[in-house]
């Protein structure tokens, strides 16, 4: 290693199963699948909507989004559109969420009550331009990793872990 690199933990298939086992549910299931095979940044995760996922071509799309009533304003790191293939197996946790999932909330990964919560600050204008759609992800992958004793040892396991496990 050189002087400024940091060590990396990448998650091994078996700590990925832990991870899974121990997620509190479908949506926690759905979003670790989706960092591990597609290595999406954790903002790409997070603003994340329906119209974003192919189900017959079996793709996540990470694109710019224009602000609508629906959804916030938002831009991918690297300002371009890139096409993601999925495995099978995510897609399918996708499917059920999006059959289980709240009416009416365009993100995948957001809740009723956040989407609500959101929406009442676009309409107050109190939403902050930049400002994340979700919260506490990172907290709460890090009590998971505790959980399924994944990470305990060495390196913090982040959400960018996940997107260095899938690219290495």
């Amino acid at each position: 290693l050189r002087e400024n690199d940091k060590e990396w933990h990448f998650i091994t298939p078996q700590e990925y199963h832990k991870l899974m086992n121990q997620a509190p549910d479908l949506r926690w299931k759905t979003m670790l699948s989706l960092a591990y095979v597609s290595g999406a940044r954790i903002g790409e995760l997070m603003n994340l909507t329906w119209a974003d996922i192919d189900f017959g071509e079996g793709l996540l799309i990470v694109r710019q989004r224009k602000e609508t009533v629906e959804v916030i304003a938002w831009k991918p790191k690297d300002h371009e559109r890139r096409d993601v293939p999925i495995p099978r197996t995510t897609l399918d946790l996708l499917a059920e969420l999006q059959a289980t999932g709240p009416e009416g909330v365009p993100y995948v990964f957001m809740t009723a009550n956040r989407y609500t919560l959101v929406q009442d600050l676009r309409e107050a204008g109190k939403w902050k331009p930049g400002r994340p759609p979700l919260n506490n992800l990172l907290r709460n992958l890090k009590h998971l990793c505790r959980k399924a004793n994944v990470g305990t040892e060495g390196p913090d396991v982040t959400w960018h872990t996940f997107r260095k496990t899938c690219i290495t």
